[in-house]
């Protein structure tokens, strides 16, 4: 609880919020099971999508959004750049 109130908090001054951890830590339940309701059930509107539905043209209208996945960006460019083909 002490997290998601520190969350939500940085929310409300306009912070962005990166949620690090290992490899099956469960960050992705923790954020749209967990943390999206919290932070809804506080006032907040915003919403939980993954790195594959982020398009260019995506404008941002809610208080959050969680994105989940951002490191298959990184694991994409790399693919890409070894395999150009």
């Amino acid at each position: 609880m002490e997290t998601q109130n520190t969350i939500l908090n940085l929310l409300k001054e306009k912070k962005s919020i990166f949620l690090i951890g290992s490899t099956n830590a469960d960050k992705s339940w923790f954020a749209e099971k967990n943390l999206l309701l919290f932070l809804q059930g506080n006032g907040l509107t915003g919403s939980y999508i993954t790195c594959a539905e982020l398009t260019s043209d995506f404008q941002p209208v809610d208080d959050f959004i969680i994105i989940d996945e951002v490191e298959s960006l990184q694991d994409r460019k790399f693919l890409e750049n070894l395999h150009s083909d």
